[in-house]
Parts: C-alpha cells; sequence; structure tokens
C-alpha cells in the first residue's frame, strides 16, 4: 500500500488514525492528513491515493459529499467512513457510494488493522488483475500488429485465437468513442491509433453489421483467410477508417475518384506550410470568419474527395501538436482537449470533428484575447515599441522582436496591433520612412546612405517603398524639403 489520506477536521483524531496505521503493521509508504473534504478532493485530483479514511461530519466538505466527488475521479481510492454517529442512514447511504467500511468513533487498533489488512488483500488482487489484463492486450496487440514472418513463426502463439476465425475473418476500425462488446466471434481491440479494432468472424460480419455497426461510420478490411494477413487487414481497414472518416459514411472497398486536375491542384495548396502556418496566426488573431473559413476549406476538399484522406488526417494531427507547443502557456486548463483533438479519428467524422475543433479554437482566440488585453500586456508592447525605435536599422522582423519580449510569434501579432493600431510591417516601415525623411531634409547623405541607415539594404526597394508611402521619390522630396527651408 502505498499512500493513505486521512480526512479529518480534529487534529487530535486526525493524529490518532495516523498512529494506528503506522503501528498496524500493514506496510504503508506515505500517509497525508487534510482537515476537510475541499481541501482532500484537490489533493486526489493531482495524488494517487490508494486508501482514504474521511470523516463523515466537517466543514466546507461533508464526507458523503467529498466521496461522491471522489466517485467521479479517473483514480478513486478505497474507502473507509469514521463517523461519531451511529446512523443507520449514514452507513447506508456511504456504503451505497461505494465505501468499503463504516467506523465508529473512537476508533480501536485492531479495527483499523484489521480493515488495513482486508484493503491491502483487495488492492494487490485488483493489482494482479490489472498485470494480467495488461498481458492479454499486449498479447493481442502483438498479434494485431505483427507482421506475417512473426506470425508464422513459433515467435506468436495465435493458436487460441484461431476457434474465432472459422470462417476467415474482417477487421473494421470504428471511431474511439463508440462501445463495442467482445463476443463470440469478435476480438475487441480498446486503442489503436485513436480507433478501436474488432476482428469479427466472417459467419458473424452481417449480422454485427446490420444490428450494432448500422448508425456507425467504419472502415473495413477484405475478407481474410490466413493469420499472418493480419497486420495487412489492419492497414486496409485503417486506411478506409481514414476515407470515411472525411466523407462521412463507411468504407467497405476501394473507391476511385476521378477529379479534374485543375481542382485536385488547387486542393493540394491547402497543404502547403503556407496555409499552415497561416492558419496557426489565425488563432491568434481577431478574426473568427477567417478562422471559420480557413478550417471550412479544408473539410469542403475533404468531403468532395480533393484531398487524400490520409494527409487530411495528418494535417489536423500537425496542427494540433504545433498548437500545443505555440500556445501552451495559455492551454493550462484545455490539455485533455487538445489531446483528444490530436486524434481526429476517434471522432465520427470530420463533419463532428470541424464543428468541435472550430469551437474550441474561438473558445481560446476569445481566452487570449481577453489575457492580451490586460496592463502587463501593455508593458510588453511598450517594450516591443522602443526596442524597434532604437534597432529599425536592423535587419529586423516580428519573430526577432517577439522573441525579445519572449511572447508567441501570434500572440505578440495579435497584441502588437491592438496596441498600436497598425500590423508589424506597417509599424516599422512607417518608423523607417519617418527617419529616411528627417535624414533627407536635414543630411546631405545620398540616397544610398540612407537607405542602409534606416534598414535598407537594397537601395531599389527603398525608393520605391519612399515612393509608395509619400508620393514622391527621395531626391524630389529633398529638393522640396529645401524649397520650404528657403522660404
Amino acid at each position: 500500500m502505498k499512500t493513505v489520506l486521512i480526512v479529518e477536521d480534529e487534529k487530535m483524531i486526525r493524529q490518532g488514525i495516523r498512529a494506528m496505521i503506522q503501528r498496524s503493521g500493514v506496510p504503508v509508504e506515505n500517509i497525508m492528513e487534510c482537515n476537510n473534504g475541499e481541501m482532500a478532493l484537490a489533493v486526489l485530483k493531482d495524488t494517487p491515493v490508494d486508501v482514504m479514511f474521511t470523516d463523515i461530519r466537517m466543514p466546507k466538505m461533508d464526507g458523503i459529499t467529498l466521496v461522491k466527488e471522489v466517485s467521479k475521479l479517473p483514480q478513486k481510492p478505497l474507502v473507509v467512513a469514521v463517523s461519531g454517529y451511529d446512523d443507520f442512514s449514514y452507513a447506508v447511504e456511504m456504503l451505497r457510494e461505494g465505501v468499503r467500511e463504516y467506523l465508529l468513533k473512537p476508533v480501536e487498533r485492531d479495527k483499523i488493522k484489521e480493515v488495513l489488512e482486508k484493503l491491502e488483500a483487495e488492492l494487490s488482487q485488483r493489482e494482479k488483475a490489472h498485470k494480467q489484463t495488461k498481458q492479454i492486450e499486449t498479447k493481442q496487440m502483438k498479434l494485431l500488429l505483427a507482421t506475417e514472418e512473426e506470425v508464422a513463426s513459433d515467435e506468436m502463439d495465435i493458436t487460441s485465437f484461431e476457434q474465432y476465425f472459422t470462417e476467415g475473418f474482417y477487421i473494421y476500425c470504428v471511431p474511439g468513442s463508440v462501445e463495442t462488446k467482445e463476443r463470440e466471434g469478435v476480438l475487441v481491440f480498446p486503442e489503436v491509433w485513436s480507433e478501436q479494432v474488432l476482428i469479427v468472424d466472417a459467419s458473424v460480419a452481417e449480422m454485427i453489421e446490420k444490428n450494432e455497426l448500422g448508425h456507425i461510420i467504419y472502415g473495413r478490411s477484405d475478407s481474410y483467410t490466413k493469420l499472418t494477413e493480419l497486420q495487412k487487414a489492419h492497414r486496409q481497414a485503417h486506411d478506409r477508417r481514414k476515407e470515411a472518416f472525411c466523407i462521412g459514411e463507411s468504407v467497405w472497398a476501394n473507391r476511385e475518384y476521378k477529379v479534374p486536375d485543375d481542382l485536385e491542384k488547387e486542393a493540394h495548396k491547402l497543404l502547403d506550410k503556407d496555409n499552415a502556418f497561416k492558419r496557426m496566426q489565425l488563432v491568434g488573431a481577431d478574426k473568427p470568419e477567417d478562422l471559420r473559413h480557413a478550417f471550412h476549406q479544408v473539410v469542403d476538399a475533404a468531403e468532395k474527395n480533393l484531398l487524400p484522406a490520409a494527409e487530411v488526417v495528418q494535417l489536423y494531427k500537425a496542427f494540433y501538436n504545433e498548437f500545443a507547443e505555440v500556445y501552451r502557456n495559455v492551454l493550462q486548463e484545455e490539455q485533455e482537449k487538445v489531446k483528444e483533438l490530436q486524434n481526429p479519428l476517434s471522432y465520427v467524422c470530420l463533419d463532428a470533428y470541424d464543428r468541435d475543433s472550430t469551437r474550441f479554437l474561438l473558445q481560446i482566440q476569445e481566452k487570449i484575447q481577453s489575457q492580451y488585453d490586460s496592463s502587463q500586456n501593455n508593458r510588453k508592447m511598450q517594450k516591443a515599441v522602443e526596442y524597434i525605435r532604437e534597432n529599425y536599422a536592423k535587419d529586423l522582423n516580428m519573430a526577432v522582436v517577439s522573441n525579445y519580449i519572449s511572447m508567441n510569434y501570434s500572440l505578440f501579432s495579435y497584441s502588437f496591433k491592438q496596441f498600436t493600431g497598425m500590423n508589424f510591417v506597417g509599424y516599422l516601415k512607417n518608423i523607417r520612412m519617418d527617419e529616411a525623411k528627417k535624414l533627407l531634409a536635414e543630411t546631405e547623405l545620398k540616397v544610398n546612405e540612407i537607405s542602409q541607415q534606416v534598414g535598407y539594404d537594397n537601395v531599389k526597394h527603398f525608393m520605391k517603398t519612399f515612393k509608395a508611402m509619400t508620393g514622391v521619390a527621395p531626391s524630389e522630396f529633398r529638393k522640396n524639403a529645401q524649397i520650404r527651408e528657403e522660404a
């Protein structure tokens, strides 16, 4: 037993239970204490606990409420209720909520020892069962993913599986969110590449499709008879599941689509790096409609079979992998949702995935905007402006400045525009042109020298930019400035 948590508002009783646990002879690595239910729940959310002793009547959160909240956690401790009241209704309610033991105060040392020994045995049995389950899952996974050579050799023990496939088999890849059960003629692998994988005996395949998979969008392999073909069948089903995900209907055979070359070429532009970068930038910008449109283009192309299904799935995976890294400081509370969106095939279809994804990205967009409209953000923007004014003559770009103030590139782009009223490129150009005007009017430096001093290596580019912004060439601007001065 690794960790025991004692939840009791009276310090003397907490210390008494701790002492009895330590003297029980049952090995416990760590004993933790909390004086109310709220504190205990916070601990349980962050720390694995094997056994929890809890009082019933406590301030802030009582024991019954605590036990109900604990039952919702993914890792649940075995619970022992400790009460000063011999109240049958309390006992019944606690036991109904899954409490293992109900002890009355004052708690006796022998009773603590008896309960701990009993729970230690239960934990050991649970651990043993968990290991056995893992071994079975590992064995099944090896079988599914093994190469033909491995299956054909003595390395893979496949005898126990042959009873399922008397008439050949199909492999089905279904969304990870769909619940399926193992039964005669059907083997279920709960989690492979964010999908559930079913190996189904050919004799029951039609019945399974009709009764259980009728409303599910899946990918199905061809029929195979040899277990050495498992990997091939799985790959085929997985590829068809990607296609099914994109078009919104099940796929059980290879399909050929004739798409005009010009449409296909145009659609493939959506997959290039420039478009990927643009989508990432839009998350940090105040442009919700542009964000929706950027992803809807991908969905529309995929549903019309203008893009390979595998590349569409990979596009979303790559986007959310980078998204998790770029916006990691903003996503402290959304880690689970990001993990879910990193696995598109856990969703039924692309349409459902896109709706959920877009809704989430718009929420994050609002969060980013609210976080970076703060006084702290204004100080960072002021620092950026000062840096630009001091370094405009250097090879300056947005990446350099955002890195200087330690801000994410996309967040900086949005925040800078909010602070200055213009985008970074326009702001830098204005600074450089203002300085160029000053040098033209007040010095006798040559145009190419001024170009260098305001950050332009290419004098032709400088002259073109200057004229575009002022309406006149640098030489003409200087002449006009001299005329004004003489007048």
